[in-house]
């Protein structure tokens, strides 16, 4: 039974304001317009508005908060405020008013109104505000600033690092508002703004490092001055890329999952027929082909077939001398269990005659235990909440503490968080289907209402025009430009073409050669000079200068951001409050394309009236034009034969569709699927001293011949990168030019890329991540993988084609080359039968055909990069990411991030730290194996004991007296000590020393490493002296 709460009790309750939950509310009985006496505090009553407040109990009530502590002036229960007060102050002023006194009832904030505080429209369109307000302060910065150059690298990294950090924040700002706006509309104008300033981002990246000359660079001075931590400056991938898939890779997706499907049918199909073949009797015979199954009537009465079984002797002798050892030890388990029995027996009769002991000895030796064992429960709990706190001692996130509590209170948050996410995105989903479907529906509706108006008009535009000239000149015009060169408009509208389009109308119609003059002319020429000085120029400039240039696109972010302020900035959408499509603007741009396909049609249909026309004239005058028309014709076929003469590249499969490409290359196994890897769940965390120790070394040079002197900092001028950098430069170089053909067309170029480090460091995973984020097609064109598959020349030439062609209808597109070394190598052993060198030649050839929008990059992964000659290396590959050994940071939060999801099996000796400790030099994959394998080994060892257990009988005697009537033990309380990892640590090698600097050796040989190294000589631009040098040497020789 519950307690019911009285009137009294609620007074005593609120005597004691500590323990009180209860807000003070007045009567409904009292009328509003009654005059209510002075009272003091003690006669004030707690009161519910619930008539049935004296039974509803105290632990459900809906305030369980600390009542507010109200000033004297509001101490009056249930009064009005005056009209006084309601018009001198806001609605918000009067609805806490209201609340104080009793007269509302204030309303609980849950979970949904918290989302929706985050998940607003208003958020976004404030958020989209904010980042064109930053993006028009940039612009104004890019137009004044012009381009940025110095030979001061440490100024210039300083100046660029600052013009990054404002892009960032542009940048964050425009993702989230893209991923979460879900008005269709905006997000195409969102789009454009986005892609140019990933690009822009791009272009100070490329900046920073030939400032830096390392693919890795830090802000930590900028973090440490904007108070802001180092993993803030990491470009986040934009989400577009991961949840917008295009519609082709999605389908390309979906034909993966049919091929797997159609061969695991295929392979049961053909085990179910050899299973039939192989169990199915031949006629005539009564033996099946596997064995014959033997009944006990034909063991022991000996019938059912012809022929006696088979018995072997030696098989029943072994069967007797097994049964009778089981015997004799049944035996001698009985015989033990009633001698011990025996001995039982006798103890209790010399135990019943001791004395007992005093009650109060008693007493002190129970409490003496009691508070040892209490003492020490407490000081194991101090310790291991010590540990906890620092992060030695492994812990799971539970409710059982403070620091469990947070975490788990932070993993709801950000679930619910995606959750909302999400929603969102299914919301926008359905708008932009909604738009799509929208604008085919006014498109068909235009040309039905609107085409027949316009055809008519532009008729009469182009006939009074005719007219025009024919009154002015006396002739017909000679001709209509085509469409390319802006067809009739170039007459009529010529100011609503483009440059370029006036451009080509010009040279088309050919009134560039009529009117141009001789100043003209020679201001070509000299315009074609300078031009050639200027390549000139830049061929002879010193490449260790770093420069930013001016984007080539600021006229189109100035477009993006006038249209913004134009057509969104300010807008009232008070009718508009699911953010749908808008139908004037679809109609408005559907009513010009419209227009351009009647100007086209009007414009072929008054071509061969013009002709027609012509003709007529020609007649009349007695002029013969057919002549003409006949030798024109020929000249035009004659181009026309020479045009297709120079077309490359035929199509070697016309007559096949995608789909049996993708099927084809896909059993070949050169066409891949890939397994999910997200790249912000790969374990690693950028550097937080690397940029603190080149500063430093900069500054203060370090001589190695000193090595007994004392250094103030640990390391040298060229530190090792963290897993977090090498992920930081991943993603710049390959991932975010990548996701989308804007951004890949303007910005800079990268064709290959070569990512190298020993075995296990997560070459193969990173490949993976980069495809997950891209959703990009996957070609392995390792040696292994292609070997015995198209060969010969034909072959090869066959599989580049198919490459190119899949390639280009499903981009993005990465090319893996694993063990890319090989590919260069002179001599190739004999064992090897991979045929390494056979994409040699080739790799060139593809390289020269990928251009800016292609979506493709070559990715080549190489452990023993030494191997192959360097320059070769150098010539297919543009960039090299060198991934090192891990360092502890990286390797403690892989061994916490692995062992953690299996804390039920763990020991409490597993000491993460000294586990760290004991793995320098291992790699990451080392661990995950060294892991699996502990895990896997113990889970055998539990499902033999629970097998065990499963067959034994606890109340069979013979068990009972095997365990002495104890109870069989749990498997639970086996754990996973930390010498098993150890052992298991022990099976592998690590990255010894010697390896590591041949590593160190090979790396300083790359470019941008041999730069960087001749930089801190003080030689500076040391890679361009020596090609002036190698230059000067073959000029003497010659």
């Amino acid at each position: 039974m519950k307690k019911i709460t009285s009137a009294k009790n609620l007074a005593s309750k609120e005597s004691s304001p500590e323990k009180s939950n209860q807000i003070e509310l007045a009567p409904p009985s009292v009328p509003q317009n009654a005059d209510i006496p002075s009272m003091s505090d003690e006669d004030i009553i707690p009161f519910s508005p619930h008539p049935q407040a004296e039974t509803i109990s105290s632990k459900h009530r809906s305030f369980k908060r600390r009542p507010p502590v109200l000033p004297d002036d509001y101490r009056k229960l249930r009064t009005k405020i005056p009209a006084e007060d309601k018009k001198n102050h806001s609605e918000r002023w009067i609805r806490v008013q209201e609340m104080r006194r009793g007269l509302i009832r204030p309303l609980r904030q849950n979970l949904a109104t918290k989302n929706l505080n985050y998940t607003s429209h208003t958020y976004f369109n404030n958020l989209w505000a904010e980042a064109h307000v930053n993006l028009r302060s940039l612009l104004k910065e890019e137009k004044t600033r012009g381009t940025i150059a110095g030979s001061d690298l440490k100024q210039m990294f300083t100046i660029l690092s600052e013009i990054f950090y404002k892009y960032l924040i542009v940048y964050k700002k425009m993702n989230e508002t893209y991923d979460q706006m879900v008005h269709p509309q905006k997000r195409i104008l969102v789009r454009k703004s986005l892609d140019l300033v990933i690009t822009r981002l791009l272009e100070i990246r490329a900046a920073l490092v030939s400032t830096e000359s390392s693919e890795f660079y830090y802000f930590d001075e900028l973090s440490y001055t904007e108070k802001i931590p180092p993993s803030e400056f990491d470009v986040p991938i934009p989400t577009y890329y991961y949840y917008d898939p295009p519609e082709q890779l999605v389908l390309r997706d979906r034909w993966y999952e049919n091929i797997k499907e159609k061969n695991i049918k295929d392979v049961a199909d053909r085990l179910a027929l050899e299973k039939r073949i192989q169990f199915k009797l031949v006629e005539g015979e009564k033996w099946t082909k596997t064995s014959r199954v033997i009944n006990d009537d034909d063991i022991l009465i000996g019938g059912g077939s012809e022929e006696a079984p088979y018995i072997d002797q030696a098989s029943i002798i072994m069967i007797q001398a097994m049964e009778r050892a089981r015997q004799g030890r049944m035996r001698y388990r009985v015989a033990k269990y009633l001698h011990d029995e025996e001995e039982r027996a006798k103890t209790r009769k010399l135990n019943a005659k001791k004395q007992y002991m005093d009650v109060e000895k008693a007493v002190v030796i129970i409490q003496k235990i009691i508070r040892g064992f209490l003492a020490r429960v407490r000081v194991r709990r101090q310790r291991e909440e010590e540990l906890e706190l620092l992060g030695i001692r492994w812990t799971t996130p539970n409710e059982s503490s403070l620091r469990g509590r947070a975490q788990l209170k932070c993993l709801r948050n950000e679930e619910e968080l995606e959750r909302a996410k999400e929603r969102r995105r299914v919301t926008r989903r359905r708008n932009q289907k909604l738009f799509e479907e929208a604008q085919i529906t006014i498109l068909n509706r235009l040309r039905l209402i609107e085409a027949p108006d316009m055809a008519e008009e532009f008729k009469f535009q182009l006939r009074t025009w005719m007219l025009d000239i024919k009154e002015t000149t006396g002739k017909l015009p000679s001709q209509i430009p085509k469409a390319e060169f802006g067809g009739s408009r170039f007459f009529i509208c010529p100011d609503q073409l483009s440059d370029e389009v006036r451009e080509k109308g010009k040279e088309a119609t050919g009134k560039d050669q009529t009117k141009k003059s001789k100043q003209d002319r020679k201001k070509d020429k000299d315009n074609k000079k300078k031009d050639k000085k200027q390549v000139v120029k830049k061929k002879g400039q010193d490449l260790s200068i770093p420069k930013l240039d001016q984007p080539a696109y600021l006229d189109e972010l100035v477009a993006v951001n006038t249209e913004y302020n134009r057509v969104w900035r300010g807008r009232n959408e008070s009718e508009n409050p699911d953010q749908k499509h808008e139908e004037h603007f679809i109609i408005h741009e559907k009513r010009g394309l419209i227009g351009d396909e009647v100007r086209e049609q009007v414009d072929t249909a008054l071509r061969a009236e013009l002709a027609l026309l012509k003709q007529a004239l020609e007649r009349k005058k007695g002029k013969k034009g057919k002549t003409k028309s006949k030798k024109r014709g020929k000249g035009r076929k004659g181009k026309a034969k020479r045009k297709g003469k120079r077309k490359k590249g035929k199509d070697m499969t016309p007559d096949r569709d995608l789909k049996s490409l993708v099927k084809e290359l896909y059993d070949h196994n050169i066409l891949q699927s890939y397994p999910t890897t997200r790249l912000d769940s790969l374990i690693g965390s950028c550097s937080l001293i690397n940029g603190e120790l080149r500063s430093f070394f900069s500054q203060n040079p370090h001589d190695p011949n000193t090595q007994n002197e004392e250094r103030p900092m640990p390391g040298d001028a060229n530190p090792l990168p963290t897993f977090g950098d090498v992920k930081r430069a991943i993603k710049d170089c390959i991932i975010l030019p990548l996701g989308s053909q804007t951004v890949h067309q303007l910005s800079p170029h990268t064709k290959s890329v070569l990512i190298c480090g020993p075995e296990g460091c997560g070459k193969k995973t990173l490949v993976n991540a980069i495809c997950t984020e891209l959703h990009a097609t996957l070609f392995d064109l390792t040696a292994d993988n292609i070997v015995g598959k198209y060969p010969g020349k034909p072959g090869l030439k066959m599989l580049i084609h198919l490459i190119d062609k899949v390639g280009h209808a499903l981009a993005p597109v990465v090319l893996k080359i694993d063990n890319c070394e090989k590919t260069y190598m002179k001599k190739v052993p004999k064992t090897d039968k991979t045929e390494p060198r056979r994409l040699k030649k080739q790799l060139g050839k593809m390289l020269k055909t990928f251009q800016p929008g292609d979506q493709t990059i070559l990715v080549g992964l190489s452990s023993e990069p030494w191997v192959a000659p360097f320059k070769l290396l150098k010539k297919d590959y543009q960039k090299i990411i060198y991934i090192p050994r891990p360092e502890y940071a990286t390797r403690i939060q892989t061994w916490r991030n692995l062992l953690l999801p299996h804390s039920t099996f763990l020991h409490q000796d597993v000491h993460f730290s000294l586990l760290t400790k004991l793995s320098d030099g291992w790699t990451v994959g080392v661990i995950k194996k060294v892991v699996n394998s502990a895990i896997e080994n113990h889970k055998k060892l539990i499902a033999k004991d629970e097998t065990d257990k499963k067959y034994q009988n606890e109340d069979d005697p013979f068990t009972m007296m095997a365990t002495k009537g104890a109870k069989i033990s749990s498997v639970g309380k086996k754990f996973i000590h930390m010498d098993k990892f150890l052992e298991e640590l022990s099976n592998y090698d690590p990255v010894f020393i010697e390896q590591e600097k041949a590593w160190n050796t090979w790396f300083n040989k790359t470019p941008l490493q041999k730069n960087r190294l001749a930089n801190q000589s003080g030689s500076g631009g040391g890679a361009v002296k020596g090609e002036k040098k190698k230059s000067k040497k073959k000029r003497r020789n010659e």
